[in-house]
């Protein structure tokens, strides 16, 4: 496209240059024929100009075609979202299976949507647990920390709480925060002495030993 607009632009200015060359070369008889000249040499000009403008237009339309449809080609195709027909009962374990078959991020979408749309439902505390296990298996254990202590925070009474606070702990030790780490380890056992997880924490079968 863009040559077609260049031999477009060429052909106008070489018409332009035998315009001009063969006024140049007509001598004038008059005051009168030197203003006439002047009028159709302006007119040309003017036509001319208008004539590259509307070329320089298009061509910058043109362009700006071809980056749009660059863009579109390099955007990623959208994550699909769970319906929202579907309810939690009927979400959650589709994103445990796809958890368990180890598609971590269509798993994190659906716990994701989950949390979002069904805040106070007696799972939410599970849902968000297993977000921060899908940042956590993928090694993004900052994200996984913000999951866990929310859980933690807005569900502290929730049976995933004590295991909450075992990843955290986890993760700081995934992150050589080792300080952090025991900290953690030292509130688990005096939050949730009771509790699976403080039990493991004791026996030595966690990453920690005793």
């Amino acid at each position: 496209m863009h040559k077609n607009l260049f031999w477009k632009l060429c052909v106008l200015l070489v018409c332009l240059f035998i315009f001009l060359g063969g006024c140049t070369r007509r001598p004038l008889r008059s005051n009168s024929d030197y203003i006439a000249l002047e009028s159709k040499i302006e007119r040309v000009e003017k036509t001319a100009t208008q004539e590259i403008r509307e070329l320089q237009r298009e061509i910058n339309l043109q362009q700006e075609g071809l980056n749009r449809l660059k863009q579109v080609r390099v955007q990623p195709a959208p994550a699909s979202t769970p319906s929202p027909a579907k309810k939690m009962e009927e979400l959650y374990p589709e994103g445990r299976s796809r958890y368990l078959n180890k598609d971590y991020v269509g798993a994190a979408e659906t716990f994701r949507y989950l949390v979002q749309n069904y805040p106070d439902h007696k799972l939410t505390p599970n849902a968000l647990y297993w977000l921060g296990e899908c940042y956590y298996t993928q090694k993004q254990y900052d994200q996984a920390i913000a999951r866990f202590e929310r859980v933690i925070r807005d569900f502290p009474r929730s049976p995933k709480a004590p295991a909450a606070l075992l990843k955290i702990a986890y993760s700081h030790s995934m992150l050589k925060q080792g300080n952090t780490a025991m900290t953690h380890l030292q509130s688990l056992l005096k939050k949730y002495p009771k509790s699976r997880e403080a039990k493991m924490v004791r026996q030595g079968k966690t990453i920690f030993k005793p």
